[in-house]
């Protein structure tokens, strides 16, 4: 009879053993690998944020205008801009997250993700020779808020006016050309139509930010709607809207 208990342990004991979880210690994180691999993303990441701002490079811009390019990069976050200094390049401190999946120490995931905030300072010089793309310590504080809509400069008004061909010269060809070399952020909408001798054009950068030409022989018209006239219902910011002249007189 106790043969019999004694047998029917040990059949137990065994069983336990072979019970998953029960045997061996839990593997653990490599939290070394798991950052390097963290940090591998991160790269990856902010190469893509570098590549944004510095297509802004071709003509000095606002520190602002590279910030939008870097805040449009998804997962960026802006928490710096100095334009103060005195070489005349401008500065960014971005914070991106370089996620992985946590793995042990022999490279087999974990399934669990792991998330590392990794800041760069990404410095933009007048000489393509000087940039700089440097790891640093995250500032204290909350991100700053960024728009990601594109937004027209403030000279664009001039800079449009002098663009625009007159009199014979005034063809839709010829103005569509003068359009496209004027230097606007990537996503403004840009529109060139021409009607009855009348060309049009529309810069669109958001919802009411809107710029409107008009080419008739020798006479350049260039306005911008009134915020009310933009309103969703309202005027479009279209060429056609421009050819037709809308949007010239602000409402009653």
């Amino acid at each position: 009879m106790l043969r019999g208990r004694l047998r029917g342990l040990v059949s137990v004991s065994v069983g336990l053993l072979l019970l998953p979880g029960c045997y061996g210690p839990e593997p653990q994180v490599d939290t070394a690998r798991t950052r390097e691999l963290a940090m591998q993303d991160a790269g990856r990441k902010v190469t893509l944020v570098e590549q944004a701002v510095k297509r802004e490079r071709r003509h000095p811009n606002p520190a602002q205008r590279y910030a939008r390019e870097a805040a449009r990069v998804a997962g960026t976050e802006v928490m710096r801009i100095d334009d103060t200094r005195t070489g005349g390049g401008v500065s960014l401190i971005v914070r991106v997250h370089g996620v992985a999946t946590a793995v042990d120490a022999s490279g087999r995931s974990m399934n669990e993700p792991f998330d590392l905030p990794v800041c760069y300072a990404i410095s933009v010089e007048q000489d393509a020779m000087d940039d700089r793309v440097d790891e640093v310590s995250c500032p204290d504080g909350s991100p700053l808020t960024v728009s990601v809509d594109p937004e027209l400069p403030g000279s664009a008004e001039d800079d449009l006016r002098q663009a625009l061909p007159t009199g014979g010269a005034a063809t839709e060809q010829a103005v569509r050309a003068a359009v496209d070399g004027l230097d606007l952020e990537p996503l403004v909408t840009r529109q060139v139509a021409a009607v009855g001798g009348v060309v049009g054009v529309a810069l669109r950068a958001s919802q009411y930010d809107c710029l409107l030409a008009r080419v008739e022989g020798g006479r350049v018209e260039v306005w911008r709607p009134a915020r009310v006239q933009l309103a969703p219902g309202e005027l479009s910011c279209t060429a056609d809207t421009a050819v037709a002249g809308h949007g010239r007189r602000p409402p009653h």
